[in-house]
């Protein structure tokens, strides 16, 4: 896949990474890359945009040495349908895995929340609609996701026997280094409100925008343990 000068506005120094998928679809295992014009073979069944129903969009194509993949089968993406986030084959006729979550981005879906769709039929297509960024802020963000309703199933009676995967993720990775901080929109805009740290990990992140990077045990620029950077200009 080629590289494209505007994707270090979605991805810098992390990559989106898929593990414990099971034996039978290894394929969904590995680096997945934000959609975007340059970065996907032209396809007529797949929308290139970096976002669908404001959330990221991602997809995953054959690499050298993958093993595994259908036959005919040549680009997965990940998205969020409005209801469901979808694993599935770039035309949508293949439904691999589904998250009954509203979560922002597909690191911030919970390993719980990942089930197999083995028959999904009579799924609702994805819409093709314009997609665009979300413009509200993160402080509108936090006070939607409080009031938001616990997230159902939307599914049809033939389909609600799903097998769940409780090893399977999809994780950002990166350096995650003062130097080489992660950008939220690899991360999730949720990502400090859904996932749970462990008392000595830290996350470095730059802030989108004011550009200052910062880490997660920051309080200010006084207090002990925490500390600001000044403002990077993206590399």
């Amino acid at each position: 896949m080629a590289a494209s000068a505007n994707q270090s506005t979605y991805e810098r120094h992390a990559v989106l990474r898929s593990r414990g998928a099971p034996p039978t679809l290894t394929f969904i295992n590995g680096v997945w890359s934000r959609c975007l014009q340059a970065s996907c073979d032209a396809r007529e069944s797949i929308t290139l945009e970096p976002w669908i129903n404001q959330k990221p969009h991602y997809i995953k194509q054959p690499q050298p040495g993958e093993d595994g993949w259908p036959q005919g089968l040549t680009c997965l993406h990940v998205f969020y349908d409005g209801s469901l986030w979808r694993i599935s084959s770039d035309d949508d006729q293949s439904v691999f895995a589904v998250a009954n979550t509203d979560a922002e981005h597909p690191n911030t879906v919970s390993r719980d929340d990942w089930h197999a769709a083995p028959s999904m039929p009579d799924a609702a297509p994805l819409p093709r609609l314009a997609s665009h960024a979300p413009s509200v802020s993160l402080q509108q963000l936090r006070l939607d996701i409080a009031a938001r309703p616990p997230c159902r199933l939307l599914l049809s009676a033939s389909s609600r026997m799903l097998e769940a995967w409780p090893d399977f993720a999809l994780a950002c990775e990166g350096p995650n280094t003062e130097a080489k901080p992660f950008l939220l929109d690899e991360l999730g805009v949720d990502f400090f409100l859904r996932i749970q740290l462990k008392s000595r990990k830290v996350i470095w992140f730059t802030d989108p925008i004011s550009g200052v990077v910062f880490h997660s045990a920051a309080k200010s620029t006084s207090a002990q343990g925490g500390r600001m950077q000044v403002p990077r200009s993206p590399r």
